[in-house]
């Protein structure tokens, strides 16, 4: 049973399900922003369209780091700990980048930005297995996924019109607060877990995915997942 299956489903909404999704709209946002304000990089660091993209592909170079030290993190603290502790990492990323006077400046921030927020989907996920009663995870993690995927669209027309009044420096600005408020928001709702936070065959750490690499299911999907994910978040992207 969930560690907290005690709670009522609008607890479970309100202190679970919002501040973790907030999490993953933030982090789709700043996947795709460099598409919108590409011009303005452009123009202000005399980027040409290979530096453009080299600034972009630092946010998945940083995220795609992350993804096995997350894994086991989550296998030994809260989903909570982990978001807020690297949204924060995001919320300097997203200063420095607000503030960067040069190219190297913008992919040093761009790459932070990254490894801030590459918890945002899985962290989320987690949170809902650990919470959600059983027959209640598809519908929660269907909504997560579809809520926090809006932001693909936040992040055209929505953002070029916020840039109507403000500069691109601004925005990220107001970013890192968000990034900010977001931490402390998971931090402070999340249900207090008790005992490990353990996958359901029991492995921790390297164990976990040497149980993964172990199934003959992972390796007729990956290819195909990260060829048509990897291929749909290039075009988005930029």
């Amino acid at each position: 049973m969930p560690a907290t299956s005690q709670l009522k489903v609008g607890s479970l909404l309100w202190r679970v399900f919002l501040p973790f999704v907030l999490a993953y709209f933030l982090s789709y946002l700043l996947r795709n922003v460099n598409a919108v304000i590409a011009p303005w990089l452009a123009h202000d660091f005399d980027l040409d369209a290979g530096q453009l993209g080299c600034l972009t592909a630092a946010y998945f170079l940083g995220f795609a780091a992350m993804q096995i030290p997350i894994g086991i993190c989550l296998d030994r603290f809260s989903p909570s700990t982990v978001q807020a502790a690297l949204f924060l990492l995001a919320a300097a990323g997203a200063a420095l980048f607000s503030v960067a006077q040069t190219p190297t400046g913008l992919l040093a921030a761009r790459l932070l930005i990254g490894v801030g927020v590459a918890a945002g989907l899985v962290a989320g996920l987690k949170a809902i297995v650990l919470c959600f009663p059983r027959d209640r995870v598809p519908l929660a993690t269907g909504a997560f996924i579809a809520v926090g995927t809006l932001d693909a669209v936040a992040a055209t027309a929505p953002t070029e019109w916020l840039l109507r009044g403000i500069d691109w420096r601004g925005l990220f600005q107001i970013i890192a607060i968000c990034c900010a408020l977001v931490a402390t928001t998971v931090l402070t709702l999340f249900p207090r877990l008790k005992g490990p936070m353990l996958p359901a065959h029991g492995g921790t750490g390297l164990r976990s995915y040497a149980f993964v690499l172990r199934d003959a299911r992972f390796w007729r999907l990956a290819p195909l997942s990260g060829l048509s994910i990897g291929s749909a978040w290039a075009l988005q992207g930029l």
